[in-house]
């Protein structure tokens, strides 16, 4: 069951990446400025930046039991909240608005 899990984390990351280096990159320039395909565009790019970071904070996870360093335990706010704030990173201009 866990393996699945982990499995469909990491494969739904790779078709998220695939997607932003493929899809979302080459249509950049025509939705970027067009209002009334913004919302949308932005909701599917949060979407992939949080199937990227999921699988990021599971790699970080893993990286802390393989090299034997303590790891973050739930609660820890850090741990908790990761996901999160590595997509607010992602989705927000540098003025902390989202566009």
């Amino acid at each position: 069951m866990l393996t699945k899990k982990l499995y469909e984390i990491l494969d739904e990351a790779r078709i998220a990446r695939n997607e932003v280096a493929h899809e979302v990159a080459l249509g950049f320039e025509h939705w970027a400025h067009d209002e009334s395909l913004m919302s949308k565009e932005s909701t599917r790019i949060r979407e992939l930046a949080t199937a990227l970071a999921r699988a990021d904070h599971l790699l970080c996870i893993l990286e802390s039991v393989l090299s034997k360093e303590e790891e973050p335990t739930s609660s820890d706010e850090t741990y908790r909240t990761y996901t999160e704030r590595l997509v607010t990173w992602v989705c927000n201009t540098d003025n902390g608005d989202p566009w």
